[in-house]
């Protein structure tokens, strides 16, 4: 299977309030083990891979200051991928897609309007693929 077609795309659920971020992260990996189960795709442990997320802010006419912190909802997404769940007692849900946030060599993340209930945007999680870029 190309490296292309290695890929895991995933639905993500509404962004929540800041109290409902566990439940959100524990709905982000049953998401992604769902994606994972139908596609037949893991990732091994230590594969570098790359994220791909857009996350869908749901009230365009509130002011940018009332929506989350982009690096926030990184986070959660990454946390979930990995299954860090925030559960007391237990580091680390069996079920993850990912062993290690380690892992993640590459992240493109944007946040835009959106009007549809439900949506709270879409992740795509691919092996990563060294690029040149300007910085370099």
């Amino acid at each position: 299977m190309s490296n292309q077609a290695r890929q895991l795309e995933i639905p993500l659920p509404p962004i929540p309030s800041n109290r409902q971020r566990m439940e959100w992260r524990e709905s982000i990996l049953a998401r992604a083990n769902h994606a994972a189960k139908e596609t037949g795709l893991e990732f091994v442990d230590h594969e570098k891979v790359e994220v791909v997320v857009v996350f869908f802010l749901r009230d365009p006419e509130s002011d940018d200051s009332s929506w989350p912190d982009i690096d926030n909802l990184i986070k959660d997404a990454h946390d979930a991928l990995q299954g860090a769940l925030g559960l007391p007692g237990k580091s680390r849900d069996d079920r993850r897609v990912i062993r290690s946030d380690k892992q993640i060599y590459r992240v493109v993340a944007e946040k835009h309007h959106h009007l549809e209930d439900g949506a709270g945007g879409r992740l795509l999680i691919r092996p990563y693929c060294k690029q040149e870029w300007p910085l370099q």
